[in-house]
């Protein structure tokens, strides 16, 4: 009976620490994406995105500034079927921030100043998935606005900081 009790607690050990390990792994992987979209300038923490009307042929650019933003990475429950298929772990990582402010640019021209600060309440979120043994990162809901010629809008601050400056 022993035996068996060491047995059972072995591999509950060892789930445990399968489980707690992939949730590690996707911790880390939405880090490193959240790292490639947000851009940290001397302790401020900014998130911007384009996206070009058609109708009024313009490039709106909106630029947020962010306080105090936190990443929640959270897995979902995964059936019997689903971990058959290959399916290790599953879940969507939301980018959280106490408060915002935002700027919008068009044709590069400032439209909009900042905004006084206010709670942001953004959906901002992608979905991860480990599927036999490789980590898929899905893509934000607004991921498409936030390319331009191929990469993330500022991929450094003294790009951003023109915009800033017209902004104040």
């Amino acid at each position: 009976m022993k035996k068996y009790h060491l047995v059972l607690l072995a591999i509950a050990l060892l789930f445990m620490f399968s489980y707690c390990s992939t949730n590690t792994e996707a911790e880390d992987k939405a880090q490193e994406k959240w790292k490639s979209i947000l851009l940290e300038c001397n302790g401020t923490t900014y998130f911007c995105f384009s996206d070009y009307n058609s109708v009024y042929n313009y490039q709106e650019v909106q630029l947020i500034e962010l306080k105090n933003y936190s990443i929640i990475t959270e897995a979902q429950i995964i059936s019997a079927v689903e971990k058959l298929n290959g399916i290790e772990w599953v879940g969507k990582s939301h980018l959280r921030s106490n408060a915002s402010r935002i700027c919008i640019f068009r044709n590069g021209k400032l439209v909009e100043k900042w905004s006084p600060w206010n709670n942001w309440n953004s959906s901002e979120s992608f979905d991860l998935a480990k599927i036999n043994g490789v980590w898929q990162i899905g893509l934000l809901e607004r991921e498409q606005y936030i390319y331009k010629g191929g990469r993330y809008l500022f991929k450094d601050c003294n790009e951003l900081k023109k915009l800033v400056a017209m902004a104040q």
